[in-house]
Parts: structure tokens; sequence; C-alpha cells
């Protein structure tokens, strides 16, 4: 009975197995024949797709090669086409309408003269209906129109074939009336001599008539001598009067323009963005521009973010970046840490206002395609420690893609380097006060080279002025290029325990005898100069 019970589970277990077995085989198969369909599905669509795209360039070549041909090379949109053409057939059109004017005023001029040559006025009249036609034609085409064009040109030749017609017979009735009017010529000189004697007879009557008249001329002439007399000295007083006047408007124009300036160095003047990011990666640090290879763009350029929404520049930048490749599509940026307080720059932690796609990228010394030209006047001190860093300024300037147009450094900062133009864009001034100055000279002991100086520093941004040359300064240049100062201006030394600050620059207590002279100036920290730390601060003020 056990053995019975044993080989009927047997069986049991054996069905099972082969029910799963045909069923596992059963849904390979289809799971197979899926798995065929699709990927046969997937090489028709990718076909079709590469056949789409084909078609799509040979269309988008066709259309480019047509836009050629008709004159309208240079325009991608196709609503920029649309308008281009329009105004094109516009312009035509107003053209053709001043042509028929002309040649109805013609027609008018010729008629009013007495002409009555009837084809004329048919020819003209069939020179409206065209013109009508040709304007107040419903869907208007290239070919259409040239067709119009070429019946009224034909029209018109047909008009002035019949013009130069009417002009031979009127030759030929002129030579006519000259044979006429040749007799009557001679009739009228016959009484033109008998006139003749008699005019003499009154000329002689004139002439005694004349010589009592200048009689009366020389009196006049006495009196108008002394009037003349009487004018010069008014003419004196007011050469005068307008010289002191003169004198006046000139002082109040250099005011004026000395007031403009100063409020032009303020003024934010409106500028148009550079770029706009694409895309931003907050977790890399680093976002994407259009800025391409073919508009000027490569690395190690430096942008600043402006938001969308308001006027550029202005003195709020969102954040700036450094541009780390560049190609044919777009480029690729890191964003900078930021450079100073108070501007509201992003940092990696709390970001109120952060990095959005559509931003504008912008840079004050370099535009797509055109670089910006500057002009460097008087002293550039970037970071306030008295010493003139145009050098430094040249390499920014250079490296985002500007042009140095014209350079004039104070005496001791180099030579007077390139021309002034109109084609700089803006020149550059230092006005601000150095935090520390290595040398210190009064007013008084100005040399006779500073003097010049100032006098060709003058000179030159009045030249700029007149140029329309706008004026920026250094502090706002330096904002929107990025600037990060490496320096920190040394405070003013208000006590010094001296026994201590030798304990602790010289540990050994070599002091050396300088040192203990009673100055109270510390010696220079190490890494830095002129008793200022070698520090590495992002966000020290420039």
């Amino acid at each position: 009975m056990a053995a019975a019970n044993e080989s009927q589970g047997l069986k049991i277990a054996v069905a099972v197995l082969v029910s799963l077995t045909v069923i596992l085989a059963v849904s390979s198969y289809f799971l197979y024949s899926s798995g065929s369909q699709a990927s046969a599905k997937l090489e028709d669509e990718k076909k079709k797709a590469d056949s789409a795209q084909a078609l799509a360039t040979k269309a988008v070549g066709d259309l480019q090669d047509f836009k050629d041909r008709a004159g309208f090379k240079g325009i991608e949109e196709y609503e920029a086409l649309k308008t281009a053409m329009s105004k094109f057939f516009d312009k035509v059109t107003n053209d053709v309408s001043e042509i028929n004017a002309e040649s109805k005023k013609r027609v008018a001029e010729y008629q009013q003269a007495g002409g009555a040559d009837p084809k004329i006025k048919e020819l003209q009249d069939s020179s409206d209906q065209l013109l009508a036609a040709y304007r107040d034609e419903p869907n208007k085409t290239l070919g259409a129109s040239i067709d119009r064009l070429r019946e009224l040109l034909r029209n018109q030749a047909y008009l002035t074939v019949e013009f130069a017609i009417d002009n031979m017979g009127i030759r030929h009735d002129l030579e006519s009336a000259d044979v006429v009017n040749a007799e009557k010529l001679g009739q009228e000189t016959d009484a033109f001599n008998k006139s003749k004697a008699d005019l003499e007879a009154e000329h002689a009557e004139h002439e005694k008539n004349r010589q009592d008249l200048l009689a009366k001329v020389d009196k006049l002439q006495t009196d108008l001598a002394n009037t003349s007399t009487e004018l010069e000295t008014l003419k004196t007083k007011s050469t005068q009067m307008k010289d002191d006047y003169d004198k006046k408007i000139k002082d109040f124009q250099v005011q004026v323009a000395f007031l403009k300036e100063e409020v032009q160095k303020e003024q934010d003047i409106m500028d148009r963005p550079d770029g706009y990011v694409t895309s931003v990666d907050y977790t890399r640090r680093e976002v994407m521009t259009n800025a391409t290879r073919q508009m000027g763009a490569r690395p190690m350029m430096q942008f600043s973010i402006f938001d969308s929404r308001g006027p550029i520049p202005n003195k709020h930048p969102k954040a700036h970046i450094e541009l780390i490749s560049v190609n044919d599509r777009g480029s690729l940026a890191r964003i900078l840490p930021p450079i100073r307080a108070g501007q509201n720059l992003q940092s990696t932690a709390d970001i109120e206002d952060p990095i959005r796609q559509g931003d504008f990228v912008y840079s004050a010394v370099w535009s797509p395609n055109t670089p910006e030209r500057f002009a460097l006047i008087g002293k550039i001190d970037m970071n306030r420690d008295g010493r003139d860093d145009r050098d430094d300024l040249k390499r920014m300037i250079e490296a985002s893609g500007g042009i140095v147009e014209y350079d004039l450094p104070p005496p001791g900062a180099g030579r007077e380097s390139g021309k002034l133009t109109s084609l700089c864009n803006k020149y550059v001034i230092d006005d601000l006060t150095p935090l520390a100055s290595p040398t210190r000279r009064s007013p008084a002991g100005a040399s006779q080279e500073d003097l010049d100086f100032l006098k060709k520093q003058t000179e030159a941004i009045r030249e700029a002025r007149s140029l329309g040359v706008q004026p920026i300064t250094i502090d706002r240049l330096l904002i929107y290029m990025g600037y990060t100062p490496h320096m920190v201006a040394s405070g003013r030394v208000e006590n010094l325990d001296k026994k201590t600050s030798d304990a602790i620059v010289y540990p050994r207590g070599n002091v050396p005898a300088a040192a203990t002279g009673g100055s109270a100036t510390p010696p220079a920290a190490p890494g830095g100069t002129n008793g200022t730390p070698k520090e590495d601060n992002a966000d020290a003020p420039k």
C-alpha cells in the first residue's frame, strides 16, 4: 500500500514537472517573438528618422540656395525672411508708383503744352492699369511680380518712343516756323534802328539829370561817412560785449562738461548682453552659455551674470564665471567664489537669488565678434596700494577679449602709446584716493613734469568727451570684470607693545640695531610687503 502511494506521488510530480516545462517553453517563445518584432520596428523607425533627416537637410540647403538667388542671403529665420520679402515688395511698389507718377506728370505737361497725340494718352492709361494690377494683386509672388514689371517696362518703352516721334514732328514744325520768323525779324530790326535814335536823344536828356543827381550823392556820401564813424564805434563796443559774453558762455560750458562727466562716472550706461545662460549645475558649480568659438570666446575669459529681468550692467551682479571650454555650439564655465562683500554675490550656502536659465552673460571688455576698445588716462591703481597697476589691467582686458587703444600713464609709469580716436568705447579714469602710498608729495612740491602731465591728462579727457567716448571709473570696471584683489591695506598703528613684538618677530633675541631705535613701524610680516601680511581673502574690498 505504501509502494502504491509513492508511485502515485511520483506520477503527480512528473505530471507537474511536464506542465511547468511546457508553460516555460510557450512563455519563452512568446517573449522571443515579441523581442524580435520590437527590434524590427526599431530598425524601421531608425530608417524613417534617417530619411526624414536627409530630407530636412536637403530642404534647408534648397531654401538657403533660394534665398541666395533671391537676394536674401544671411537671413536665417523664416519670419525674418517673410518680413524682408514684404519690405522688398513694398519698396518695388513704391518705386514703380513714383516712376508712374513722374510719367503722368510729364504727360500732363505735354498735354498742357498743346500735345494731342492719342497714343501717348492710351499708353499712360495702360501704365496706370498695369500698376494697379501689380499693386492690388491678391496673391503676389516673385514670378508674377517680375511679369507685371516686365509688362510695365515694355509699356514705358513704348511711351518713350511715342514721345520721341512726337518730338520729331514738333522739331519739323519749328524749322518751318523759323523761316517765317526770319522775315519778321528783318521788320523788327528796322523798327529797332528807329527806336535807337529816339533812345539816344532821350539819353542826352537823362545825362543832364544824372549830373544833378551826382551833386546830391556827394552830399549824401558825406553824411554816410559821418554815420559810418558812429557805426564803427558801436561795432567796437558790440564786439567787446560779445567777447565778454562768449567768455562767460565758455566758462559755463566747461563747468557743465565737468559736472556732466562727474555724473557719467556714477551713471549706469545701459548695454546689451553678450550671451545668456543655457543651463546651471550647482552640484558641480558649472554653467553652460551660448558663447561660441566663432563669436570670439575662449577659455579663461571671465564674465558677470546679471538677472535677465533687470537692466545691464549694474552694481549687483549675481555671480562671476570663468570659461573652461569653448566649442562651436556653446561654452562651459565654472562659477567663481564671491569676490567681495556687500555685492550680494552667490555662495555655496544659502542662495537667495540663484542663477537661472536665461540670465544674461556680460563682459565689460568683450562683445561677440567685436572687441571693446579702451583708453587708459592717468594713474590706474586697482588694489589701492598707491602703485600703478596699468600693466595688470591691460593683461586682464586683453585676456577678456578687449583692446587697449590708447594709454597715457603718469610720470614714472611708462610712456604714452596708441592714439585716442572715436573707435574707443570707454576711457578709464581712477579718481579714488589710495589706501597706502609709497611716496607722498604735496601739491606745492609738484615738479614741472607732474604739471605737464596734468595738463596733458586734461586735454586727453576733453578730447575723449568731444569724440563721444564714455568715461568709466576703475572701481566700476573691476566689478564688471570680476577682479579679485590679492592684498589687504595695512591699518594705522595705534599702540604697540615693543617688547612683545620683538619677542614674536625675533624669537632668538637678535634684534637689529634699526629696530631698537624706537620706531613705531612694525617689520614686514612673512609673505607680505610694507607691513601687510600675505592673505588669501576672497571677500577683501577692492
